[in-house]
């Protein structure tokens, strides 16, 4: 997978590979490098807040993601997109390693890409992703 660079600025992002005073360009994405999907049930619900509201989640599908190098720090999240649905919700486990949780059913077979909430990926970038969501089997417990 690329980079999730555009070229186009009209979207109002950067073709250079630099933001301001030398830094790097906040709208790119490292690839990534593997990518773990598994259903897992909660021996303690998980906590989430939806619409101003707290709520306790039994079961959630996790999307492990793994990238080359860490996402930039910013205002905006990242996100994953599968077929149309944006995965938002994620908690960073180390450097490198993002974890989303999706409580909704997800499009088996559609790419599944990296990028920032609601900032759906540029399609050259849904063509060339290199992962490809499977629903998970049976839930494991943690």
């Amino acid at each position: 997978m690329t980079s999730q660079d555009s070229s186009d600025p009209a979207d109002g992002r950067r073709e250079s590979g630099h933001g301001r005073d030398g830094e790097g360009d906040l709208w790119s994405l490292p690839p990534v490098e593997a990518i773990e999907i598994e259903r897992v049930r909660y021996r303690t619900p998980r906590r989430r807040v939806l619409r101003g509201r707290t709520e306790a989640v039994a079961e959630s599908v996790e999307i492990v993601v793994r990238t080359a190098g860490p996402v930039p720090v910013r205002a905006l999240s990242p996100a994953l997109f599968i077929g149309g649905v944006q995965v938002a919700e994620n908690v960073q486990d180390d450097a490198t390693t993002y974890r989303f949780f999706a409580d909704e059913e997800l499009p088996a077979g559609e790419p599944i890409v990296l990028g920032w909430v609601g900032q759906p990926p540029p399609e050259e970038h849904v063509r060339a992703a290199s992962y490809r969501y499977q629903p998970p089997g049976d839930a494991v417990t943690r």
